[in-house]
């Protein structure tokens, strides 16, 4: 699919499925949301660095 190939071009790309939502996802799933951010923020603070 288009998604999977999109997030395939990054090596942190994450594909994130919201099951229970359409298109309104922060109010239906609004816990998606907040989990993806803060893994965001936490990969920005703490990158991995791979040698």
């Amino acid at each position: 699919s288009f998604q999977n190939d999109l997030v395939s071009k990054s090596q942190k790309g994450q594909h994130w499925i919201a099951e229970n939502s359409g298109h309104m996802i922060p109010l239906q799933e609004p816990q998606i949301v907040v989990k993806a951010v803060k893994e965001m923020v936490k990969e920005i603070r703490e990158p991995n660095i791979i040698e």
